[in-house]
């Protein structure tokens, strides 16, 4: 039974080391720090830094790629460039 569990243990920790991985080069990637919010895409040219509503899907998922911090800046940085009183708008440049 210990082997096993030792086994388990193992395994978890590569885990954790590659889910830490997963979210430091996914930030690195996609933030914007200029504008606190995740670019639309990267592409070989670079980021696309347009402010959509698409990026609050990274926010909502079980198991973000993005802290809980970041998280409150993306929805503010979403709020105060597409909410409007009537709708949401779908870009901002």
């Amino acid at each position: 039974m210990e082997k096993s569990f030792a086994k388990e243990n193992d395994f978890t920790r590569e885990c954790d080391a590659i889910k830490k991985k997963i979210e430091d080069n996914f930030f690195n990637v996609f933030w914007v720090e200029s504008r606190h919010h995740l670019a639309d895409y990267v592409d070989g040219l670079g980021q696309n830094i347009y402010t959509r509503p698409n990026q609050i899907y990274a926010c909502s998922l079980d198991y973000s790629q993005v802290s809980e911090t970041v998280q409150d800046d993306i929805l503010r940085s979403i709020n105060q460039e597409l909410i409007t009183t009537f709708w949401c708008r779908d870009s901002f440049t």
